[in-house]
This record gives structure tokens, sequence and C-alpha cells, in this order.
């Protein structure tokens, strides 16, 4: 799914994947924040697998505006509030913009260089109809309700949010909403987890609190789980503790150099610089027998001390929840949907990490941390705790750590939510637009807000549809995806079902799952291919400070890959001469547009290797992709990345997986040539 991806939001300062705001400071500081992202989709579902919409009987909570909740118009908190409303209203603005003025052009086949001025005179009038309808006061309606109640993945409380959805796109004027129902392996504690220090004489001398302090009463819910990590094994280890850093390889490596033993020790570490499984995996490689991760303070970006309630980020006693699960999708039904009956894999081939984990806040880390006295840290890796950082216990010291973790593994359903305008000319082209639905709380920025965002556009698009006989040329599908925080499951399923009808028919997707980040600036991220369509949309839109990059033809995105010089030459024209190709087609001609369109649209998919890259079937983009060492970071050409790293990084020495990658690179940069190449047959 990362490789096309588009990311929305308004970074006041970058945060990591898991989260670092509290839900408490979101709903009561800015009321909440979203994010989106793109993906492609239709449902094409059998009956039999849908749930249909229940009876109006059904109890399904109506969202209230709240007459009565009106605050004092003039006070700081409201104004926040107002922003963060207001900045949501703008990622709503951007989907319609995207949608009506870029993919849903009006420039349809009868239309010529003379009605070109009257055709885009109709698409600025509909963006500037929908844009003006877009409604504050309902996102923030709608960012209530989703913020209201736990709702984490295969819970009661988020298969009603799947239900509330469904109801009121139908009312709103979609064509069809269905739910899709995935049964998806889930993981979830049995009881809260237990990190504490003993005394030589066996006593308990601290134990890391089992429970995050409610900064506001009203997230006092029986239903909120303690802190975890999500697929972490069950376990109950005792043994000296380490500091590792960021517990990168880098890490590990100089722990080494430094002679610091791991093996057999718990490692404590630092969230941030790399995905909180990749810690799991590097720390079980080093001999760790378990790890703690906690958020450091100087990971604030505004500097140490700046945190709730002075400001947006996670308080000392705040713990940041995740997944250390490095696959995307159910792990026992891998490469295919995890419908009824579909065979489940033994959970002991699902390749969940080895040893236990647990997250605790700073406040509890800092206790563990002044159990270590020799061999200081160095420089760069000391944080915004007020102690003097050390890797190690002193040998003389007989103190013990101890970390017990009991989970236990579910299969549960999940629902995706699946909406569908259909288009007037190409209906079997398809724009998606989605986010999850799903969250490790509340939910209040990821991806409520996203939601909330969703809600809004759903509703603008049938507006339109009602009120203006309007329809897309294209398919538009509205998607709120299930269980995405344990593992991207809900999207991957649904694509994993209908990866044939995705892979001749979609066209782009754009996902929103933190719509609000921060309050002054637009960021929007995307694969190359889409850098006119994104940076033509916000142009549209009214903002403060609007940060992106210049429009470029395509036959430049790839232009930089030395040493690829002889077919980035040949790539470059026949790419350039398709460019000029499409200037001159013929408008009015269907069949000429069609042949473009298609061509358009496969640019992207001919980077997929079907074989996938080294060691990971299931990545495969040759082009865009996380690294096989951090899934947060996207990385260009990411097998020869990964084989470069491990050859000359690591010192394996595999050059023949280098070549054999640049290989793979040079092929199917060749492909998307011939591919744009108006003299291919």
């Amino acid at each position: 799914m990362e490789d096309l991806h588009t990311d929305i939001r308004s970074p006041l300062t970058q945060t990591w994947n898991g989260g670092v705001w509290s839900s408490a400071q979101i709903r009561k500081r800015l009321l909440n924040h979203t994010r989106y992202t793109l993906l492609p989709g239709e449902d094409m579902a059998d009956p039999d697998e849908t749930v249909p919409m229940q009876s109006k009987s059904t109890e399904v909570e109506e969202v209230e505006f709240m007459p009565g909740e009106s605050l004092d118009t003039n006070s700081p908190k409201n104004d926040r509030i107002r922003i963060a409303m207001s900045l949501i209203a703008v990622v709503v603005l951007v989907g319609v913009a995207f949608a009506v003025g870029y993919i849903v052009r009006l420039v349809l086949f009868k239309c010529g260089p003379e009605d070109e001025g009257k055709t885009l005179d109709l698409t600025a009038k509909l963006v500037k109809e929908a844009s003006d309808s877009i409604s504050s006061s309902r996102i923030e309606s709608q960012l209530r309700y989703f913020t209201k109640i736990p709702h984490i993945a295969g819970s009661q409380e988020s298969y009603d949010q799947a239900l509330y959805m469904q109801k009121e796109w139908l009312k709103y004027g979609v064509d069809s909403a269905e739910l899709k129902k995935y049964n998806v392996l889930l993981s979830y504690p049995t009881r809260p987890g237990l990190a504490s220090i003993w005394n030589t004489n066996g006593s308990e001398m601290f134990r890391a609190s089992q429970r995050e302090k409610s900064l506001n009463k009203d997230e006092e819910k029986p239903n909120v789980l303690p802190p975890f990590h999500a697929y972490s094994p069950s376990g109950q280890v005792t043994g000296r503790l380490v500091f590792v850093n960021y517990a990168r390889v880098e890490d590990f490596k100089m722990l080494k150099t430094m002679g610091v033993p791991v093996a057999g020790h718990i490692a404590i570490a630092k969230y941030g610089a790399i995905f909180r499984g990749d810690k799991v995996k590097f720390a079980s490689e080093a001999g760790a027998i378990g790890l703690l991760l906690y958020s450091d303070p100087d990971s604030s970006p505004e500097g140490p001390g700046k945190v709730y309630p002075d400001a947006y980020w996670l308080p000392p006693t705040g713990v940041q929840r995740g997944s250390v699960y490095l696959e995307d999708g159910d792990a026992v039904t891998l490469g295919y949907p995890a419908v009824d009956g579909a065979y489940a894999s033994p959970t002991k081939d699902a390749g969940f990490p080895k040893i236990p984990s647990y997250p605790i806040s700073s406040q509890d880390a800092e206790h563990f941390l002044k159990l270590l006295t020799i061999k200081e840290a160095p420089k760069e890796w000391k944080g915004g705790l007020q102690m003097t950082y050390y890797t190690m216990m002193d040998p003389n010291d007989e103190r013990n750590v101890s970390l017990d973790v009991e989970m236990s593994l579910e299969t549960k359903p999940v629902y995706d939510v699946v909406g569908i305008i259909r288009g007037s000319v190409e209906p079997d082209r398809l724009v998606m637009f989605g986010n999850h639905r799903d969250a490790w709380v509340f939910g209040a920025a990821d991806p409520s807000s996203g939601t909330a965002s969703l809600m809004e556009l759903v509703r603008v698009f049938g507006e339109l549809k009602a009120n203006r006989n309007w329809r897309p040329r294209r398919t538009i599908v509205f998607l709120s995806w299930g269980a995405e925080e344990p593992g991207v499951l809900g999207s991957t399923e649904w694509a994993e079902e209908f990866s044939n009808l995705l892979s001749y028919r979609a066209v782009a997707y754009l996902n929103v799952d933190i719509a609000v980040q921060g309050n002054y600036s637009l960021r929007l991220k995307s694969s190359p291919l889409m850098d006119y369509a994104v940076f033509d949309v916000a142009k549209k839109v009214l903002v403060r400070t609007v940060l992106g990059h210049g429009s470029r033809p395509i036959y430049t995105c790839l232009r930089k890959t030395e040493p690829l010089d002889a077919v980035i030459k040949s790539f470059t024209a026949s790419a350039k001469s398709f460019h000029e190709h499409l200037e001159s087609i013929n408008l009015k001609d269907p069949l000429a547009v069609r042949m473009a369109n298609d061509r358009l649209v496969q640019f992207e998919k001919s980077f997929i290797n079907p074989e996938g890259l080294p060691g990971r079937p299931y990545k495969r983009h040759v082009v865009f992709a996380p690294s096989a060492h951090n899934l947060y970071l996207g990385v260009s050409f990411p097998g020869l990345f990964d084989a470069l790293y491990e050859a000359q990084d690591l010192g394996k020495g595999d050059w023949v997986q280098v070549n054999r990658q640049l290989e793979f690179v040079v092929h199917h940069i060749r492909m998307v040539g011939n591919l744009m190449s108006i003299n291919t047959v």
C-alpha cells in the first residue's frame, strides 16, 4: 500500500508513527487531528460476503450537533478548536478539489480546444460550490462521535462505527455502501504487563505504571486497554539492563565496539528513528532477552519539557502503544484474503517477534536508566532526561530487571466500509478516498480527524450528486478500513481479495489518517507521478502557507538515477515523446483518449515486480518501498538500497545480490520506457 502514497497533513512539527500525542492532549487542546493516504479499489463483493444495512430500528447512535455545548467563543481553547476544525475543513477541500478539479475533470471526449474554457469554468464552479458547502461544525460533530469511546480493532465499538458510517453514507446519497468482513488474527494483553526492578534480597524496588495516568475524566473508560505491543510474545524474563539507544543496527555495532554486552540482557531503547518492530528484531538478533521502549523527552519537537499541558506533545506519564509485527496484513493468511473459510496457517509460522517487548513512560524509564552507571553513552545518544546516560550496569551491582508480558492471539472479524458513486463516462476506472477507522484508544488525531474529514467529503459529493445531477467521470470509491493499527490488516485483506481488479482498474488512492497536526502549513506527499495533480490542487486551497514542490513532467522523475545512464536516456526519450504525444491528442476521439489514459494508469504499476523484494514477497514496488531495516523509512530502489546496505555497511560483501537488484531496476525502467514509447505495438 505504501508504493502509491499521498499523505496530506499540516505539520507544525514532525512526529513518528505510533503517535506521540495523547488522546487527552488532542481532544482537550485541539479537539483532534487526522491523516490521509492513497490506495486503489472497488468493492465487487459477493452478496454472501457483505453485511446488509440494518433496519431503522437498529440502535446506531445519531450524531448530535450539541447546541448546548457551545462554549465561550473568546476563550483560547475555542480559538484552538476553531483552528483545528478549519484545518480539517482544508483537508476536505483538498479532497474535493482533487476529485472534482483533477481526477474527475470534466474534459470529456466531446470537448475540444474550443470548449476548454467553458469546461474549466464549470469545473471551477463545481469546486467552489462543493468547497462552500463544507461545514466545520459538522466535522467537529463527527469528530466528537468517533472519539467518544475507545474503538480498538476487532471491538464491538469499531463495528458499531462501521454500521454508522454505512448508514450515513447511504443517507448522503452514495450509490451503494457495504461492509466487507475479514477474519484476522489480532493480539491483545490478557493482563497489564509488568516491568520491575528487584533488589539483591529479592524485594521489588520499583514497578512501572501498568496504566497511563488519565489526564481528563472523560478518558477513564473501563474498556481502555493497558499499554502493550501488539504481537509481542508472552514471556517472563529476568536479567541485567543495557541501554541500546534507538536499537538500530548501527547502535548494536557501537555497543560491540565499546565492549558493552547485550546477549542475555534486557535492553531499553528510545522510540524513534526506526519502526518499533525493527527495534525488537535487531535486539533479538543481538541476543537480548527482552526490550523496553520509551518516548524520550528529547523527542518532543519543541524540545525537552515542551509537553502537555504546555504543548501538544506526549507528557512524562504518556505511553506509546503500537504493533511490533513486521508484515502487512493478516499473519496467517499472507497473500490471500482472510474471508470465511480461508485456510489459516499455524501461528508458529507467522513470523512474530521472538522476545517480549513492552512500552513504558519516560517518567518510569528514568528509574530503569539510573541503574546504568558505567560506559557513558556516546554524545549523540543522550536524551532529554535530566541525568547522565550510561549504557551498562556496574558488574558488582547485583540488582536485576524483570519483564512479564502475557498476550493472547484471537481471530476476530474486522470490517471495511466501501461506498461507491458510479462514474458516468468511465465507470470501470476507480478513484479511491479512504482512511482507517480503528484506534489504540480514542484516536483523536490518528485516525478520527481523518474519519471526520472523510465523512464530510462523502456528504459533499452526495450533495453534488443530488443537487446538481452530477456524476464523476470515473467511479469514486470511499473506504473506511478496519484494523490498520495492528498491521494494515483491513486494507491489505481487501486489496488481496480484489488484486486483479485493482491491477486493471485502479487509477489513484488518496488516504487521510491524520488531517491536522499543527496549524500553519499544508503538506502533501505523493508518488512522483502525482506531483502535478497534487501541486495543481494545492493552488486551489486557501491556506496561510502552502509548502510543496513544483510540477514537472513525468519524464524527469527518474532522470538522476545514475549509474543507469543508458536505460535512463532511452526512458527519458520515450517519456518525452509520449508527453508531446499527449499534447497533440484529439480530445474528440474517445479511443485515443482511452489509450493514452491506459498508458498513464499502467505507468506506476509497471514498476511492480511479481516476485517481490528479496525476503519480502509482499513488498513488490521496485522504485518505492520501506527499507528492510526500517519500515518507517521509504527509500528509492529499495532492493538495491538494502543490498548495498547489507553488502557494504553490514560487511556481508554479497555483491552478487547488488548486481542482481541493479539489473531488476534496469529491467523495469526499460519496460516502462517501452510502455511509454508511442512506437511500441
